[in-house]
């Protein structure tokens, strides 16, 4: 098995593509953003966790939570349905775990001034995610979990599943369409499921 945060199979060969300004692991492209929010909530949460229980910190796209929310039930993080902009699709249960998404955000600029969303591809610097509008990940790990979040929204609809699936990883997806699916390893963490 693969150690923690380590793509499987992949040996650490770090390498810098100037040209796509792009980190890779073993020919994998890796976004740092990411690693860095999740890394800064897998310190924190270890440092709440040594002062009480329950808990929640967010930072971005990435939330950890502990024990239970200030209702009695264990920490909820809402999925948005993106045909009812703020009113959630579904929720996912993050009791003693992170939950990380990545999706489909306002447009910046990017590669040669044309603009892109928040993810785009390392290698082409086009927008990532075709056929997406979000992709979360559930796990343990905060920095795992908000890593393949990414890594799942640049595979792009044709490709999540599979990728997803390879990875064991538990996931769900929101498709442009407004459909959304999941690997069977999160089912146990959706809470509501918004028809």
């Amino acid at each position: 098995a693969a150690a923690p945060g380590r793509l499987p199979g992949t040996p650490w060969r770090l390498q810098v593509r100037q040209a796509h300004r792009a980190v890779h692991l073993g020919g994998t492209p890796v976004e740092l953003d990411g690693v860095a929010l999740g890394l800064a909530l897998r310190w924190a949460s270890a440092e709440l966790g040594q002062a009480t229980r329950d808990f929640l910190v967010t930072a971005g796209s990435v939330a950890f939570g502990s024990g239970d929310g200030p209702d009695g039930t264990p920490w909820r993080i809402e999925v948005d349905d993106p045909r009812d902009e703020g009113s959630p699709l579904l929720r996912v249960s993050v009791a003693g775990r992170a939950a990380a998404t990545t999706a489909r955000r306002a447009r910046r600029a990017g590669a040669d001034g044309r603009p892109v969303q928040e993810v785009a591809d390392p290698v082409t610097g086009r927008d990532g995610g075709e056929g997406l509008v979000s992709a979360t990940v559930v796990d343990a790990d905060p920095s795992y979990a908000s890593t393949w979040s990414t890594a799942l929204y640049l595979a792009g609809a044709p490709e999540i599943e599979a990728v997803a699936g390879r990875a064991q990883l538990a996931a769900l997806w929101v498709s442009s369409d407004g459909s959304w699916s999941h690997t069977a390893p999160v089912a146990p963490f959706l809470d509501k499921v918004r028809p």
